[in-house]
This record gives C-alpha cells, structure tokens and sequence, in this order.
C-alpha cells in the first residue's frame, strides 16, 4: 500500500489533498484533517467552497507570484487567513502562470522542439533554486514556522486548526513545501517522492490539453512541419506540466551538496532546529492503532 496523501474528492479541485494517514519512520502517523497541499483554488465550485469551510482552515498560504494572485484569486474562506509568500523571485515559465508567463512559455516550447531535454533540465534549475535562492529558503521558512507558531497556540487552547498551501498545479511551489514538510515530520524519501509524483495521477491530461491548445501556434510557426514536430513540442510540454522523478532529485541533491543533509539543510536554510521538529512531530503526528 502506498505511503501518500489522500486526495479529496471536490468538484473544481483536481489536486488536493490530506498528508493525515501518512506513515513516519518511526512507526506514527500524520493526524487527519490538519495539513492539506493543493493547486489552484479559484476554481473551487460553490459546493467546494462550503467543503472547504467545512475543513477547519486556519491559514492558507499562497506560494503564487503577485500576477497570478491578481489574475486568479483566492476565494475567500471564512476563518481562514490567507499569507501571500511568493516563493520565486521573478515569473518562471512552467511553473508560474499568467498572461506574462505563458507569453514566456509559449516562446520557450518552440525553441525546445528540436531539444525537448532542455525543458526538462530549465525545470530542475528551478528546484535547484527552491534549496539555493536566498528568497525561496527565507518563504519556506516562514511558512514552516507560522505553521508551528499557530499549531502551537491552537492546541494550547484546544481549538482544531488545520492548513493548507498551493500554487498553481500543486506540483512544483507547493510540491517542494510538502516535500520538507513531510520530512520534518519523519516520512521516509521514498514517500514523499510518491507523494510527490502522485499529482501526476490527478492531472495527467493536463499534458494534452495544453498541448492541443498551441496546435495551431505550431501551425502558423512550423507550416506543414508542424506535424511532425508535435510529438517533440508534447514531450517538451510535458516537462512544464508533469511531476519528473529528476526534479525532486535535484533538490536532494542540492540540499546534500550545499547542507550536507535534511536536518542541517532545516536548521541553517530554513531556520528550523530540532526543537522545532520534535514540536511539530507532536503537534502533528499521532499512535498508530
């Protein structure tokens, strides 16, 4: 059985999901209905909405860039505050969306027709930059703590809190998020790289439906061409819009060349000690049984 979270079912919500049920290293589990990972909630219907409301949500946080917010903002969750923490630094085709980014992408898949390997690595160069950019580290960091402080002051006065973080797809910006955080709480890499790819199997057409979008682009660039190069333009495609094992893998290895290992790369990159850990371990884990 798969050591992942559970995705809930809603109506205009393709990727979102509970960690609760995970398994740590240590034989616990993650409590159900506090930590929730998820993609774009504008689409929310008016029935995922008072689902939503129904979720205890003490925070949301938003990793999107200030364009996105404004282009697609967040409904409004009653009793949930919603923190704006723009993980990127500046618009980042394939990850980051918008009128300006998808301008960027488009321009970006037809140079990577003829090399579709090149999306693939411009995708690791960004987790690369999740670990590496001083902007990343100092967001993530922020929302790990806030997590903490409201958990914190939450239990103590016996009140349920629950939280949730998205970008766009739920992929990449909050895909890393979940990424530390289920390693803080003590969920083996194996997991959360299951975890972490399990979006593709929520929002696996999203390839050929944006593929299908720039067909005729590809027509009136390529010509008669066009055909032929489709299937490179889909395999660049699918580089921007799809969990890679080589992604995730990339911010392994960049915590391990630059940190040495997790628990260091949370101390001195995110400011989290293992006092903070051991709390959030209590906070959020429980007996299994």
């Amino acid at each position: 059985m798969e050591n992942v979270s559970t995705k809930i079912p809603f109506e205009g919500l393709r990727n979102t999901r509970d960690l609760g049920g995970m398994v740590t290293k240590d034989g616990r589990k993650i409590r159900k209905g506090m930590l929730f990972r998820s993609g774009l909630l504008a689409h929310a219907t008016e029935k995922d909405l008072v689902q939503l409301s129904g979720l205890g949500l003490r925070r949301i946080y938003d990793f999107r860039d200030t364009r996105e917010r404004t282009e697609t903002p967040d409904p409004e969750i009653p009793g949930a505050v919603n923190l704006h923490l723009p993980v990127l630094p500046e618009t980042a085709p394939g990850v980051t969306r918008g009128e300006e980014a998808e301008a960027g992408a488009a321009k970006m898949f037809l140079g990577f027709i003829e090399e579709p390997r090149r999306a693939l690595d411009m995708m690791a160069e960004n987790y690369k930059k999740f670990v590496e950019h001083p902007q990343c580290r100092r967001q993530y960091g922020t929302f790990l703590r806030d997590i903490l402080e409201q958990a914190s002051e939450a239990d103590e006065k016996k009140e349920k809190a629950a939280f949730l973080w998205h970008c766009f797809g739920g992929k990449d910006r909050a895909g890393f998020g979940s990424m530390i955080l289920e390693g803080m709480l003590g969920i083996d890499r194996e997991s959360i790289i299951a975890d972490y790819m399990l979006t593709n199997r929520f929002t696996g057409d999203a390839t050929d439906l944006m593929a299908e979008q720039y067909r005729d682009r590809l027509v009136d660039y390529f010509g008669e061409k066009a055909d032929a190069l489709f299937a490179n333009f889909r395999e660049a495609m699918s580089c921007m819009t799809e969990s890679k094992m080589e992604y995730i893998q990339t911010s392994y290895e960049s915590i391990e060349k630059t940190y040495g290992d997790f628990d260091t790369f949370c101390t001195e990159g995110l400011g989290l000690g293992a006092e903070d850990r051991d709390q959030f371990r209590a906070l959020f884990l429980e007996e299994i049984g």
